[in-house]
C-alpha cells in the first residue's frame, strides 16, 4: 500500500477513536442538557463515517464498495442534522429543544430520497456517471489485481445534494454567530468554541477526497472530526461547555420579572439580571454599576442578622423581606454545589411583593373589622333568636287556644274539616260518630248554667278517654261534640259509637248541694262510602242522631 494511503488510513482510524472517545464523555453528560446527547450522537455518526472511509480505500468487493458509498451519504445527512442540531440546542430557549415528530419527519424527506436515488440503478445516474472497472484491468487496483474498482465522478443531483447539505450546516451556524453578539463574555468563549469546531470537517469536504497514489480516492472529510473532536473536548473540560446553555440566560434570566442574583461562596455578587440591577438602582441610587464583584450586604441593604447578609448559611425555602419601607420581597435561596458537594455559591430570587403585602394588610384590617362586626351581629342574633323563642311559644300556644275548646279542653270546629278530609284521603274506612247530650235545655233550665258547663267537660273528659290515638275529637258547638274514627268499618264505628255512649252514661255528677246528676247522650255515626264527602259525611251522621232522639235518647243510630 502506497505510503500517503497508509499515513490517510491510519488518521481515519485515529479519528474514529478519537470521535468515539468524545462521545462517550459527552454521553456521560446528557443528563445536564440535551446538547450533549446531540453531540455525542454527532461524534458517533463522525466514526462510523471514519470507518466506512477506511473500508472504502482498501481494495474491497464491489457489492462492498456500493455499501461504502450509501453508508457515507447516511452519514453525511446525518452529520448535517446532527450540527444543525446542536446548533439549535445550544441557542434555544427553555424546552425548545425537543424536536417533534412533524420536525423530524421534513428533514428525512432529502435523505431519503438520496439513499433511495443512489441505490437504484434508474436513479443514480441523475448523482453519478459511473463504471466498472474489471479486475486485472489497467485502471484497476495494481497491489490489488483481482479486485474490480467502482469509479465514479459526480453529476448534478450530487451538487444539488452538496449544496443543501451546506445550507443546513450554514443555517446552524448562522444561529451561533447570531448568538454570540448578545452572549456573555463567559459564554462567547464556548460559542467561538463550536464555531471553530466546525469549520475543519466543511473545510475538508470541500477539498473533496485525496488521489493517494495508484488512482486510488480516499475520502479525508472524516479526519476533520478530529479537530472537532479535539476542539469540543478541550470546551468540554476546560470552559464548561454544555454545562449551561449560553443563550438561555441572556433570553430567560435577562427577561425574568423577579430579579436574579448569583452569589459566590464568598457572597459576592457575579452575577446580576435586569431586573435585579433595577432593584439595587432603587434601593442604592448612590453605589455605581457595574454591580458584581460587590458584597452582597453592600448591593442590598442587608443588616447583620438578615437571612441573606453575607457569611449566613443557606435558608432555604421562601421568606418575605422587608428592603425598605413600602418595599417588601419574597426571597428564595439555594446553594449549589459541584459534584464532589463543595459549594459554589448561592443563586437568591428576589420577587417584589409590595402590592401583596399592602393588600395583605388591607385584608387583615378588614378581617378586624368584619370580626368586630361579626361578634355585634352575634350578640344581636342572640338577642333576636331569644326573642323569636318567646314569639315562637306565645304563636304556638295562640294556636293552641285558637284551635281548642276552652271550656272542655277539646279541639274546636277547626279541627274538623282537615281531619275529616285526611281520613277520607287515605282510601281506608272511615266512620263520624256525632254525640249530643240528652235534654240539655232542661239541665241548663233546671241546674243553671254551671251545672250545664260541668255536664259538658264530664262527657268531654269521657269521650277523650275512649278514642284511640289517631281518632279526632272535636267539640263542634253547644253541647255537640263529633268524632272522626279513620281506618274503622262500620261495625267496628258502632261498637266504638257504643262504647262511647255506656261512658257518658255512667257518668254522676255531684251537685254543691248534695245531689247527683246523670247525664245520657245520643249518638248518630256515619259510615264512608263511595260518592260521599266530608259534608255529605257529616250530614249523615246528623241524621241518624235525630234519628236516635226521636227514637228515646239514649242510643246509637247508625245512618241509613
Amino acid at each position: 500500500m502506497p505510503f500517503l494511503r497508509l499515513v490517510l488510513v491510519l488518521g481515519l482510524v485515529v479519528a474514529a477513536g478519537g470521535s468515539a472517545a468524545v462521545a462517550a464523555l459527552c454521553w456521560r453528560r446528557r443528563r445536564r442538557t440535551p446538547a450533549a446527547r446531540t453531540l455525542a450522537g454527532i461524534m458517533v455518526v463522525a466514526a462510523v463515517w471514519c470507518l466506512v472511509a477506511v473500508v472504502a480505500a482498501l481494495p474491497v468487493p464491489l457489492w462492498l464498495q456500493y455499501a461504502a458509498r450509501w453508508s457515507t451519504y447516511l452519514c453525511v445527512h446525518a452529520v448535517t442534522f446532527g450540527l444543525w442540531a446542536l446548533c439549535r440546542d445550544v441557542t434555544s430557549v427553555g424546552g425548545e429543544h425537543r424536536l417533534d415528530r412533524r420536525t423530524l419527519g421534513r428533514f428525512a424527506v432529502v435523505p431519503v430520497v438520496v439513499l433511495v436515488a443512489i441505490t437504484l440503478n434508474p436513479w443514480r445516474e441523475l448523482f453519478f456517471a459511473e463504471t466498472v472497472e474489471p479486475a486485472g484491468s489497467p485502471a484497476a487496483y495494481p497491489w490489488a489485481p483481482d479486485v474490480p474498482r467502482l469509479v465514479s465522478y459526480p453529476v448534478l443531483g450530487y451538487w444539488l445534494h452538496s449544496a443543501y447539505c451546506y445550507a443546513l450546516s450554514a443555517a446552524g451556524l448562522w444561529r451561533l454567530v447570531r448568538a454570540w453578539p448578545a452572549a456573555h463574555r463567559y459564554f462567547r468563549r464556548q460559542l467561538t468554541s463550536l464555531l471553530v469546531a466546525a469549520v475543519p470537517p466543511i473545510v475538508l469536504t470541500l477539498a473533496g477526497p485525496i488521489e493517494a497514489g495508484d488512482r486510488g480516492m480516499v475520502d479525508v472529510a472524516p479526519l476533520g472530526f478530529v479537530v472537532t473532536g479535539l476542539t469540543c473536548a478541550h470546551a468540554l473540560f476546560r470552559q464548561g461547555l454544555l454545562s449551561v446553555v449560553p443563550v438561555v440566560r441572556e433570553h430567560v434570566v435577562e427577561r425574568i420579572a423577579d430579579a436574579v442574583a448569583v452569589l459566590d461562596p464568598h457572597d459576592r455578587v457575579v452575577d446580576l439580571n435586569a431586573a435585579g440591577r433595577a432593584l439595587v438602582r432603587r434601593l442604592r441610587p448612590d453605589l455605581p454599576e457595574p454591580y458584581v464583584g460587590h458584597d452582597v450586604a453592600e448591593v442590598l441593604p442587608l443588616g447583620p442578622s438578615h437571612p441573606l447578609a453575607a457569611g449566613r448559611a443557606d435558608v432555604g425555602g421562601r421568606r418575605t423581606l422587608q428592603l425598605a419601607p413600602g418595599l417588601h420581597a419574597e426571597a428564595r435561596t439555594s446553594t449549589v454545589h459541584d459534584r464532589r458537594g463543595r459549594p459554589l455559591g448561592r443563586v437568591v430570587v428576589l420577587r417584589d411583593v409590595s402590592e401583596e403585602v399592602a393588600q395583605q394588610v388591607a385584608l387583615d384590617d378588614t378581617a378586624r373589622r368584619l370580626e368586630q362586626q361579626q361578634r355585634r351581629l352575634t350578640r344581636t342574633h342572640e338577642r333576636l333568636a331569644a326573642e323569636l323563642e318567646v314569639n315562637e311559644r306565645l304563636r304556638e300556644r295562640l294556636d293552641r287556644e285558637a284551635a281548642t275548646d276552652a271550656l272542655t279542653g277539646v279541639a274546636n270546629r277547626r279541627a274538623l274539616a282537615p281531619a275529616l278530609t285526611a281520613a277520607l284521603a287515605a282510601g281506608t274506612p272511615a266512620a263520624v260518630l256525632v254525640v249530643d247530650l240528652d235534654r240539655f235545655k232542661v239541665l241548663n233550665d233546671t241546674h243553671g248554667h254551671a251545672a250545664g258547663d260541668l255536664a259538658l267537660r264530664a262527657v268531654a273528659q269521657a269521650l277523650q278517654a275512649g278514642v284511640r290515638p289517631g281518632d279526632t275529637l272535636v267539640r263542634s258547638g253547644g253541647e255537640e261534640f263529633v268524632v272522626v274514627l279513620p281506618g274503622l268499618a262500620p261495625e267496628a264505628a258502632l261498637d266504638r259509637a257504643e262504647d262511647l255512649r255506656r261512658r257518658c252514661a255512667g257518668l254522676s255528677l255531684a251537685r254543691p248541694a248534695g245531689t247527683h246528676l246523670q247525664v245520657t247522650v245520643s249518638v248518630g255515626v256515619g259510615v264512608a262510602a263511595p260518592g260521599l264527602d266530608a259534608q255529605a259525611l257529616v250530614a249523615a251522621a246528623d241524621r241518624a242522631l235525630y234519628a236516635a232522639k226521636r227514637a228515646g235518647r239514649d242510643r246509637v243510630v247508625l245512618a241509613a
